[in-house]
């Protein structure tokens, strides 16, 4: 399993909300027993029966600020956003959602963008990436980019935050690597949210050690995703820095706010990304949330509840340049 983190990254006012978070865990943990093997899951089938029901309809709920819309790339293929705005915005917060660059929609995550809408006071972008393993990873990490690159140029003089979720996360720190060579573009980047990223893809010691116990994820599953995105590539192939960006070079990033809960696969991914990324000289905030697994900011729980409000208070912050203190998350 995964090491204890140090000393300091666990907020003590979170200690009471763990144990409701164990009774969620115990229960994530008998719904995995029911679930087929691995190697029997059609990836594209259980994608399409996560977010739509058999008639065609969209199955998870959506928020009444929610659209649809496209954005125009510098080659002149467009790509899918759900757009999230409320208000006059202060800025724009340009997000990548998870699911192992295989699973995951535009249409998952409606309540907890809209929230980010209404709370930190930004227009809200949804990135539509292409995902395994109809595409490969180095197809879907230059859509990502190539679709950062055309939001922010579209938005010029407005602050942009980026984000993502797990694989999602990965696809926002390699897209703002790649916004580097474009520096009149990064300079308009005022902060990142990365929530538990995959950004080591020959992996780290918790994601190697942590074994099959299913918390929404699991050595296992890990592997899984890593040869659908990534097919015939080796373990020490997975770990150049073009794809795993925690070997890259970090230098010139924006503040960055992590974070992971206790019991996730991905721990060690945001306690090394959070030392290197202050080591080359950026600005970072660990947060790790006791007892929580993989995803567990997508939970009807009290902890998820307060790592959405650090979430949003951080990206008002950002955008608006207000003080967390007087966010009142």
């Amino acid at each position: 399993m995964t090491g204890t983190p140090p000393a300091g990254l666990i907020d003590p006012a979170l200690l009471p909300f763990v144990a409701e978070q164990q009774r969620v865990n115990d229960g994530i943990r008998q719904a995995a027993r029911a679930m087929p093997p691995i190697d029997g899951i059609d990836p594209i089938a259980l994608r399409r029966s996560r977010s739509h029901n058999r008639d065609g309809s969209i199955k998870p709920p959506l928020d009444k600020i929610g659209s649809d819309g496209r954005i125009a790339l510098a080659n002149g293929a467009e790509v899918a956003v759900r757009v999230f705005a409320e208000g006059d915005p202060h800025g724009v917060f340009v997000h990548y959602h998870g699911g192992g660059w295989a699973l995951g929609s535009l249409y998952e995550q409606d309540l907890y963008l809209a929230a980010i809408a209404r709370n930190a006071g930004v227009k809200v972008i949804s990135v539509d990436y292409p995902l395994a393993p109809e595409h490969e990873l180095t197809e879907i990490l230059d859509v990502g980019a190539a679709a950062l690159q055309a939001i922010v140029a579209a938005h010029h003089g407005r602050p942009v935050c980026v984000g993502g979720e797990s694989a999602g996360g990965h696809v926002a720190l390699s897209s703002l690597l790649r916004l580097r060579t474009r520096p009149d573009l990064l300079a308009a980047i005022s902060g990142a949210v990365l929530c538990y990223p995959i950004t080591d893809l020959s992996m780290t010691p918790s994601q190697r050690s942590w074994g099959k116990d299913f918390l929404n994820l699991s050595t296992e599953w890990l592997e899984w995703f890593y040869a659908l995105a990534l097919p015939g590539h080796s373990r020490d192939q997975r770990g150049h820095s073009d794809l795993s960006p925690l070997y890259a070079d970090l230098s010139g990033l924006p503040p960055t706010l992590l974070c992971v809960g206790e019991l996730d696969p991905l721990l060690d991914d945001s306690l090394f990304l959070e030392r290197r990324l202050v080591t080359a000289g950026n600005e970072c905030r660990l947060r790790v949330f006791p007892s929580a697994p993989h995803g567990f900011n997508g939970q009807s729980t009290q902890m998820a509840a307060a790592c959405n409000g650090l979430i949003q208070a951080y990206v008002r912050e950002r955008v608006a340049g207000l003080d967390e203190a007087d966010l009142n998350p």
